[in-house]
């Protein structure tokens, strides 16, 4: 069985940095100016690793002059590097697997810096 989290229902939304290729992802931010690896260590997000090479997650609330943000995705190289996640353009909830789940791959989510009890605020410079 595993667990979810409905982003777009809870108060406030939450959302996730659900980053699917790390390197990728990594390139993109330095692109922009920003340390990805820095910012996640010192946001104070509740992070999330499958088990699968160079991806994770790092959950966030949003602030409430954003609400309930569409999903944005941010291809690389024709391969998704992230993915900002929170709702559907039609403003359903889009739904993150948390711990103690299973990945389809069989690997376990497990937590690696903080969890649900301590979500911060989004940094600004991802609403970008």
């Amino acid at each position: 069985m595993n667990v979810g989290l409905a982003h777009a229902f809870c108060s406030p939304p939450t959302c996730a940095l659900d980053i699917d290729h790390w390197p990728s992802a990594k390139n993109h931010f330095e692109a922009i100016g920003l340390d990805i690896r820095k910012m996640l260590r010192e946001s104070g997000a509740a992070i999330i690793h499958s088990g699968r090479q160079n991806s994770l997650k790092a959950m966030y609330t949003l602030p409430e002059s954003v609400g309930r943000m569409p999903t944005k995705a941010v291809k690389t190289d024709d391969r998704v590097a992230y993915e900002l996640r929170c709702a559907a353009s039609s403003g359903h909830t889009v739904t993150d697997v948390i711990p103690p789940s299973i990945h389809p791959q069989g690997t376990p989510y497990r937590w690696v810096q903080n969890d649900l009890d301590s979500l911060s605020q989004i940094p600004k410079l991802l609403l970008v």
